[in-house]
């Protein structure tokens, strides 16, 4: 899955950073190098506050292992808890964004839509509606074991378009042409919506495309 891959990516990066921390005490057993003690507190922070939310446990503990300011024992303490945060995503022990587009959540992003919608905001709306369907297009390819990656022009690894994914899931028979269609329909909204071309599609045409994703996603949950 794309979002739990992007915040182990996160994960693995703070570490490192406290990795470089703890590596900075040199002679001293006691003290580490002030300025990359505070940069890896703030992203450690920032980081399991974004992933797990403010009020999570986790989050509290590394806040609270701060307390004297550049020890040694304080950098080792929050490396160890960021590292048992990856080893818990890593076997999907956690909840957190990586499930963004859940049901739940995902009726709060439709409402956010249909909200822009009714205010006369039907670009924002378009293009909301479009991300909310290419992240459930990746759900399913995830479900059903279909690649999300494909080879570049260069044999390097990129991720697949919407329009790939739509093709892949329709050719592997987890939904109908017909249904295709429809996502092709609603992409190329989202698309003309994305480039600017506003005049392109009106907001009848987004408030079907919200429907119609709504209706979709309820019936082939990911």
């Amino acid at each position: 899955m794309i979002v739990k891959e992007k915040i182990i990516e996160r994960l693995d990066k703070v570490i490192s950073a406290g990795s470089a921390v703890i590596a900075s005490r040199g002679f001293n057993q006691y003290f580490v190098d002030p300025g990359m003690y505070f940069a890896f507190k703030a992203q450690g922070l920032a980081c399991l506050a974004d992933v797990l939310g403010e009020d999570h446990s986790y989050t509290k503990s590394f806040e609270k292992i701060f307390v004297e300011e550049g020890k040694r024992s304080e950098s080792e303490g929050a490396h160890r808890l960021l590292q048992t945060v990856r080893e818990e995503f890593q076997l999907d022990y956690l909840q957190s964004v990586r499930e963004l587009i859940n049901a739940e959540v995902f009726s709060d992003f439709t409402e956010m839509a249909e909200y822009l919608l009714a205010d006369g905001y039907k670009d924002p709306a378009a293009v909301l509606g479009g991300a909310v369907l290419e992240e459930h297009l990746r759900k399913l390819c995830d479900k059903n074991a279909i690649p999300v990656t494909a080879l570049d022009n260069k044999g390097g690894t990129r991720q697949k378009k919407a329009s790939e994914l739509n093709d892949d899931l329709a050719k592997a028979g987890v939904y109908a042409k017909v249904q295709q269609k429809l996502v092709t329909g609603w992409q190329a909204i989202r698309n003309e919506a994305a480039h600017g071309n506003f005049s392109a599609y009106s907001p009848d045409e987004v408030r079907l495309m919200l429907s119609g994703i709504t209706a979709f996603v309820a019936s082939l949950p990911a």
